[in-house]
């Protein structure tokens, strides 16, 4: 029995675990894991969507205050409100 044993694992050993195989284990794993994305809760999409809002309306002060005659003050108190609601 046990020389069975070592002759099924010597085999297993050639040709499922070889080198290429397992390679090819390993590639396959982690392209897998590159195309998997894990699912949002509602909450997280709803967060992430947020963030995302806020950002781009942050992105949208800094050019206004970059490209207009806005006052600094104005554009400042703004964009430190924005900028709060992104840190929470």
């Amino acid at each position: 029995m046990k020389r069975l044993e070592t002759a099924v694992l010597n085999e297993i050993e050639k040709h499922a675990l070889s080198y290429g195989n397992v390679q090819k284990y390993i590639e396959l794993a982690l392209t897998q894991a590159r195309f998997t994305s894990p699912e949002l809760s509602p909450e997280e999409t709803a967060n992430k969507l947020a963030l995302e809002d806020a950002q781009a309306r942050l992105r949208r002060w800094e050019d206004t205050l970059e490209r207009s005659p806005l006052s600094v003050e104005d554009a400042a108190g703004r964009i430190k409100e924005v900028r709060s609601q992104i840190m929470l």
